[in-house]
This record gives structure tokens, sequence and C-alpha cells, in this order.
């Protein structure tokens, strides 16, 4: 609108003017060559705008006769660097779709109409790349170095090119030029940091991981939480000959993650070694309301060398109240229970941890704490096998790798702060569940060999060999629990009143191993209630052995083959006998006539 205004203003100035000039009274003499020329002013006005547009249109003229080279040159020149871009556009597209033909061949014709132009020799080092010409590449990049507008470009191509043929030194040695020319440069510092993690440098990753926050590469939480887990790392190598350093790296990464367990469980332990028990205990105490974890009650209940089972545990106890409902407290309580032989609080600690969350681990302190107690073999190898099929432990994983103690980087890609405290991917199969159970089996004590004569008063389950599980025959009767015997030998008549054995039979199928649902409730009462299970699975005293209904014919355990050999037959664990009773005690009338009635 304002322009609209101003050219209307000009037009009624410029109309002004010449109406102007034409009311002027007079002419404008002119003499030339004796000459008298009279004109009128409008005339002359008129005849000098029309000279000097006349003027204005030869100059121009004249000024593109002389520029016309220039002109030319120019226009081919942009023809040419159009062809050029055109050809570079169809490079990449090519380059990126994986047709190294055509990328080549498009390639060729950008360098020819862009000589000289940088981003044609990159996409010259590209091409060699995806041809696997790795010298090739590597030549052209060292050129671009030459330059130095291109130099970090070189750079950043021989190290991809000397990590991707594994050279990690060389590699190492282009990210340190990149970081000294270019601070600030993302890929160099990050590089260089991970380069440095991998070689377990850790003095100089916490170096250039200062230098990143400065640079405002890495974003502030994150940088604390990798200065811890570097700190730690550096702790951890020297808690053994170093203590006080470690003491003053392991406090740091404490305060800077009060969460990171490795960080506190060094810490605890070098300060318990220093004899500064009190900071170690609050160490372990905060770090336990953070993140309940079985490393810190292991460092905790020991925390001060040289105290009785009977401290540690009560210690133990104090840690649990912490956290009150946490599975890993309470599995740390049954452990120090076991170790103090206080049965009861075990047998409590792991009633909880069935109930919330049994695992591996729970079976197995299960079966340590019936090793314990009592004794009883067969009971421990119900246990063990239970544990087999249980759900896996929390362990340090990191990228499927499975890992005893943490570790500041991963085994796999070297990834810094990598491993985390999580349940393990579940891919056991049938086999796999053999060799496991193989091993948990080898924590049973050796079997005791069966005596030859007939008058050995020890209990059952002692006298059975391993070699003579598979003869084992079973012979269920309608009011009493299964008894077994050993094939081709008689049963003492005190052996015949015991407690019937479970018998755990190393070719049964994994599913009947693993307890159900309704085996599960059977052991939680079994654990707080083992009286009871000891009345169920006891004879009635009434019951007279040569009564039909008391005994009856003993079945097979061993199947035929065709080629007279006998194969064994699984033999079933009778519910009426938990893995976790105690063995015959003497009852009283009360007792007898209430086992049927719970039971029934």
């Amino acid at each position: 609108m304002v322009r609209l205004l101003v050219l209307i203003a000009l037009i009624f100035a410029f109309a002004f003017s010449f109406a102007w000039v034409a009311d002027l009274p007079g002419d404008i003499s002119i003499l030339w060559l004796d000459k008298q020329i009279d004109i009128n002013p409008l005339a002359a006005l008129v005849a000098l705008l029309v000279a000097l547009a006349v003027l204005l249109i030869g100059f121009a003229i004249l000024r593109s006769i002389l520029k016309s080279p220039e002109s030319l040159r120019r226009f081919f020149g942009r023809r040419r660097r159009d062809k050029g871009y055109d050809a570079l556009s169809s490079a990449l597209i090519a380059l990126g779709s994986g047709d190294s033909v055509a990328a080549k061949r498009f390639s060729k014709d950008a360098k020819k109409q862009l000589k000289g132009a940088p981003v044609t020799r990159f996409l010259e080092a590209q091409v060699a790349q995806q041809e696997d010409r790795a010298s090739d590449a590597r030549a052209i990049y060292q050129d671009l170095t030459l330059d130095d507008h291109t130099r970090l470009l070189g750079l950043h191509g021989l190290f991809l090119e000397a990590r991707r043929q594994g050279e990690t030194e060389v590699a190492k040695h282009y990210a340190e030029q990149a970081v000294a020319i270019a601070p600030h440069l993302p890929w160099a510092g990050q590089a260089l940091f991970e380069l440095q993690c991998a070689e377990r440098d850790w003095e100089a990753a916490l170096k250039i991981l200062e230098q990143n926050l400065h640079a405002k590469l890495v974003d502030r939480k994150q940088g604390r939480r990798l200065r811890a887990v570097l700190l730690t790392a550096r702790a951890q190598e020297l808690e053994a000959g170093e203590p006080e350093r470690a003491r003053k790296l392991a406090l740091e990464a404490h305060g800077l993650a009060p969460e990171l367990v490795p960080a506190a469980v060094i810490a605890g332990r070098v300060l318990a070694r220093l004899g500064e028990v009190r900071k170690a205990v609050k160490v372990l105490e905060a770090t336990w309301k953070k993140e309940a974890h079985p490393e810190i009650a292991e460092a905790y209940a020991h925390v001060r060398p040289g105290d009785s089972v009977q401290d540690r545990l009560k210690r133990v106890e104090d840690l649990t109240n912490l956290r009150a409902n946490s599975p890993e407290g309470a599995m740390a309580l049954a452990r120090g229970a076991i170790d103090a032989g206080e049965w009861e609080t075990a047998r409590d600690a792991l009633k909880r941890v069935f109930r919330s969350n049994p695992t591996q681990e729970a079976y197995m302190l299960m079966s340590e704490l019936e090793e314990a107690e009592h004794g009883d073999r067969g009971r421990v190898r119900e246990w063990l096998a239970r544990a087999v099929r249980a759900p896996r432990d929390p362990a340090w994983t990191a990228d499927g790798v499975v890992a005893d103690e943490w570790d500041a980087i991963s085994p796999v890609t070297g990834r810094l702060d990598a491993f985390e405290w999580k349940v393990p991917v579940d891919d056991r199969t049938e086999e796999s569940g053999a060799v496991i159970e193989d091993a948990m089996l080898d924590r049973l004590p050796a079997p005791i060999e069966i005596p030859d004569t007939e008058e050995a008063s020890s209990p059952l389950e002692d006298r059975f060999d391993e070699a003579d599980i598979t003869d084992i025959e079973d012979a269920p009767a309608e009011d009493g629990p299964a008894e077994h015997a050993p094939a081709g030998k008689a049963l003492p008549a005190e052996a015949e009143k015991a407690e019937p054995v479970p018998v755990l039979d190393e070719d049964r199928e994994p599913a009947a191993m693993a307890p159900d649902d309704a085996a599960e409730a059977m052991t939680i009462e079994a654990i707080t209630a083992p009286e009871v299970a000891e009345d169920a699975a006891k004879p009635a005293p009434n019951a007279d052995a040569s009564a039909p209904d008391a005994a009856q014919p003993a079945t097979e355990a061993v199947e035929r083959k065709p080629d007279g050999k006998r194969s064994p037959r699984p033999v079933e664990f009778p519910l009426k006998n938990p893995p976790d009773d105690p063995g015959p005690k003497p009852r009283t009338e009360v007792e007898e006539k209430k086992r049927f009635s719970l039971f029934s």
C-alpha cells in the first residue's frame, strides 16, 4: 500500500514538473556553428531525456559486447555445475541403495563436472569402501587430511576405516588427533572415551569424560553415573594392593551414585579392612535402602572381622529390618541362620521367600537346611531336583553374558556400565537341565554302601547305594505310604516301619521333577509344620503287616527289554511324604487319631 502511494506521488510530481516547464515563458536559444536555434523549454527537456536514454542504451550494448566471453564462460560453467550436482545426487542415491556400479559411474561424472570439489573425493572414498577397496579409501582420506578445510573429514574417514579393519591403536591415534583439533567434535570425544574404557585405562577415561562434560557432549546426570562407574572400576583394581586409594575412590563413587552396588560393596570392604566399621555400616545401609542386593548383605554380615556366627546373624537381622519385605533380605537371613544353626529362623525366612519368589537359590538353601538339620539325603535330593526347574536367580548380566562378579565394561561390546542385576534369559533345554541337575547333585555327601547283613539298624536312606536306586521296587499300599526295597534284598523289620525315602531317578522326565502348584503349597506347609507332615508319613500302629490291606504285591520298578536287560522305570515321589519331614518320632494317641483328618 505504501509503495502504491509513493508511485502515485511520483507520477503527480512528474506531471506537475512537465506542466510547470510547459508554462514557462520564452524560448531557449542555442548558438551552434554560427547558427541560432530557438527551442521551447518543454521540447528541450524531452530532447535531453531522449538523448540520455540513447546514451545509456549504447553504453549497455557496448558493455555486453566487451564482457560476452566472460558471460559465455559463466553460462557454460553454471550448466556444468548443474550437471555435476545432478550426477552427485544420483551417485549418493545409488550408494545408499547398494548399487556400487552405478555409484562409481555417477561418481566419475560428478568428478569430471565438479573439478576440485572435495565432495567428489569423499564420494569416491565411499564407493571404494563399499567395494572393499580399503587401500584406495585410505589413500583418498589421507589426501583429504592435507587440506585444512577437509582435515577433520579425512581423520573421520581414517578412523572409521581403521575400526572397520580392527586396528584399535590406529583408530585411537586418529581420534586423538581429531580431539586435539576440535575438542567439541562428538564422534571424536565419544570414540576416544570408549577406546580408553575398552583398554581399561580408567585415569585417561576420566580426563576425557571431564572434557566431554565441558563440551556438553554428555548429559550432566549421565556424566555423574559414568564417573562413578569409572571410579568404582579403578577402586576394584586397587582394593587388594592400595586400600587407602581404593577407599577414597570408592567413597567418591558412592557419593556420586549411592545406588551403585559395587561401589558400596568395595567401600564397605575397604573401610572394614581399615578399621572404620561404623562408616562402612553407614555406606552399606544407605545403598541397601535404595537397592537390596545379596552382595550388600554379605559385606554387611562380615563388616567386623572375627565376629561369631550369632553376631553375624544379629547384624543381618538388623539389615533386614530396613527393608522388611525384601526377598534378598529373607535369603540373607536364611543363610545366616543356617550358619548359626538357628533352624526355625531359617525356615521362617525361607517360608517368606517361597511365598513371594521361589528361585533356585531358595531351593538350594532349603537343601542345605535339610542336610545341616537332619542329614536326610532323600529330602536333600528332592530339594535339589526342585531347584533344577525353578526360576533362575538374578545375576550380573551384560549383552546376554552372565558373570559371577560385576565388571565396568561389557565383555562383548566393551560398553561402559553395561552390567545389570537382573534375571537372565532362561534358555535352558532338557539337556542343559540335566547338566544343572548333575552339578547340584554333586553337592550331596558320598553314598553309604548297603551292608551285606540284614541286622543293620541304620536308617533306610543311609543303607541305599546309588547303584541300587534304579532297582528299587515301588509297593504302594492303600492305607499307608509306599515302601521301597532294593531288588533281591529283604528289608529288616526296623526298615519296614521306617519312613519311606523319596527316590530320585536320574532318567526321569524333567516335568516329573518340577513342582506344581499343589506340591508348592505342600512345601510351604512342610517348612512351617514338619511335625504334621511326620505324622502323615508314619504307618498306623495297629496295622498288621500280614493283612492283605496292609501290604499289596509289589509292582516291578523295572521293565524287561527284548535283549533280556532291565531298564529302570521312573518312581514317583509319594505326596504323603513331604521332602522336609524330619524323620520318625514317637507319637501320642492324639496325634495318631488326627493323622487321617489332616491329610484326608
